[in-house]
């Protein structure tokens, strides 16, 4: 039993790293963005101008966040708990989270374009996959016994 414990909050751990990082890597990806139409900007001479560039990103980041999340949890839970370890899972849900951040009323700001949504989501579910998403049920015994063979499409048969 506390092996088996052991798994969960070991899962716990890496999926909330998984998360974590996941987020910090589109929101690099947004405010490498916005810092580059900063900078490529006319008024980017002005430094008022500059700095609404960054609270935009600001602002950006924490609609995308915010609308997206429920969409992740419900994601990785229905990963993890059917051990889906494939990785179109991932981007087609981060996709899904990016698509649907983008047309949120009130989410983020009305200069967001579709594209940097879905580019933000697609690099969050990639990021996902790799630290959490193909090792997804590994705290169950069908999908993560110790010496079974495993594959990111799940577990060996």
């Amino acid at each position: 039993m506390s092996v088996h414990l052991g798994r969960i909050l070991g899962r716990l751990v890496v999926v909330t790293f998984g998360l974590l990082i996941a987020l910090a890597a589109s929101t690099s990806l947004l405010i490498a963005t916005f810092g580059a139409r900063a900078i490529t900007s006319v008024e980017a001479s002005r430094p008022l101008s500059a700095l609404m560039h960054v609270v935009e990103a600001v602002y950006l980041v924490v609609g995308l966040a915010g609308a997206s999340l429920p969409i992740w949890l419900v994601a990785v839970l229905l990963g993890e708990a059917f051990a889906w370890r494939r990785l179109g899972y991932y981007l087609a849900t981060g996709a899904v989270s990016g698509a649907l951040a983008a047309v949120v009323p009130g989410a983020v700001p009305a200069t967001q374009d579709l594209t940097l949504s879905l580019a933000t989501g697609l690099l969050a579910g990639l990021i996902y996959w790799l630290i959490a998403g193909r090792r997804a049920g590994a705290w169950s015994r069908a999908g993560g016994q110790p010496g079974a063979p495993s594959t990111p499409d799940g577990p060996a048969s």
